[in-house]
């Protein structure tokens, strides 16, 4: 069994739902290499995607054009090279993607570049606000966590929290610059949004706790945020950590 991704144009799609419903509507008239010229966008990402997908070497019969989309298969344990090799292409071409797998629409119309990892479903290499919103319904046991990274040391992290909110932590360049705080589910997608728009400075009117990770091994006895004490990846990880696992 392969784990498929479905290109589709811009614009045919708004969610989930219709999504899905454009691929089963695309795949039911088959293969239709013929109804598109060598120099169409669908042909040309395609043929950017096959050689993409070998320079990274993920080998997997190559998609063909369908009357709007197309699927790439790959391996499952792939999955997620395949998503960084055909989520970017499709953008530049002017293509969304859907994963069926996950029944997760990607509207790279509205993304931008950016690590996501999502503690059930995985990494992404572009993040937009309709992805985020349902990013964030999927927060749910047993790794209820969601890391956007711009690099190792410049990232916003949030996880659920027993109560029903939310943990928000962000880092800017190093450990003495990263805080902490806590926010409702409401206004969760707004501040992670903020920031991936416009880093610290767009969450500058909220209060924050500035976390000391050098805390020692006692730091397992302190509850959550209220002592400003560590990360809970620390907790997780140990120190040094943020949640790359």
């Amino acid at each position: 069994m392969s784990y498929d991704l479905y290109v589709l144009p811009w614009h045919l799609a708004t969610d989930n739902d219709s999504a899905e419903r454009v691929m089963r509507e695309d795949c039911q008239t088959g293969a239709a290499a013929g109804r598109h010229s060598a120099d169409s966008p669908l042909v040309a990402v395609i043929a950017q995607i096959i050689d993409r997908q070998r320079q990274r070497g993920i080998e997997h019969e190559p998609p063909e054009p369908l009357r709007v989309g197309t699927y790439v298969p790959a391996a499952w344990p792939d999955a997620e090279r395949s998503r960084e090799v055909v989520i970017p292409l499709a953008a530049v071409w002017g293509f969304d993607v859907y994963d069926p797998q996950e029944n997760l629409y990607i509207d790279t119309e509205h993304a931008v570049p950016i690590s996501v990892h999502h503690g059930t479903v995985g990494r992404f290499p572009m993040l937009g606000p309709r992805m985020l919103d349902t990013l964030i319904g999927r927060l749910v046991d047993p790794h209820p966590f969601l890391i956007i990274e711009r690099d190792s040391e410049v990232y916003a992290q949030t996880r659920v929290r027993d109560d029903g909110r939310f943990d928000l932590e962000y880092r800017d360049g190093s450990a003495e610059r990263h805080f902490a705080t806590v926010t409702d589910p409401d206004r969760l997608p707004g501040h992670l949004w903020a920031w991936v728009l416009g880093g610290p400075a767009a969450l500058s009117d909220m209060e924050w706790t500035k976390l000391d990770l050098q805390t020692p091994d006692d730091r397992l006895n302190r509850p959550g945020f209220a002592g400003g004490s560590v990360s809970w990846f620390q907790l997780l990880l140990g120190p040094g950590s943020h949640g790359s696992w």
